[in-house]
């Protein structure tokens, strides 16, 4: 760990090239990786919402008229292939037949915690093409 000081402030940074394979999948955002004999669970629904920032990215998807939230992980497949993409409108690789708003999904997520609160995460959305 080390410490840069500004002033009277002072702010921890963990430089450690091992930190890109922590639970969180990197040093400073919250996408989570699939803990090992974690418990798996299944929904699904509409693709209402699909971004990802620098911090944390996710999905959201509308079962009848109630929405649910999913962080997504590092390692994030749709339909078995490997996705890194922001925002779908934008990238290569983001499946044409998935539409934001139309497509039914169905999510395979697990829960965990984020600053103490329970919240669901996904690595694995499948849909028909």
């Amino acid at each position: 760990m080390i410490v840069y000081a500004f002033g009277l402030a002072f702010l921890l940074a963990t430089t450690s090239p091992s930190s890109a394979a922590t639970p969180y999948g990197g040093m400073f955002g919250f996408f989570p990786l699939r803990p090992p004999c974690v418990a798996l669970y299944q929904a699904s629904g509409v693709l209402t919402q699909y971004g990802v920032g620098m911090k944390s990215g996710g999905v959201e998807i509308q079962i009848g008229d109630q929405r649910t939230y999913f962080y997504v992980s590092e390692v994030l497949r749709i339909n078995g292939s490997r996705i890194r993409c922001a925002w779908p409108r934008v990238c290569s690789n983001w499946p044409s037949s998935l539409v934001v708003g139309k497509t039914k999904v169905t999510v395979t997520y697990w829960a965990t915690t984020r600053y103490g609160k329970p919240v669901f995460v996904t690595d694995q959305i499948d849909y028909k093409k």
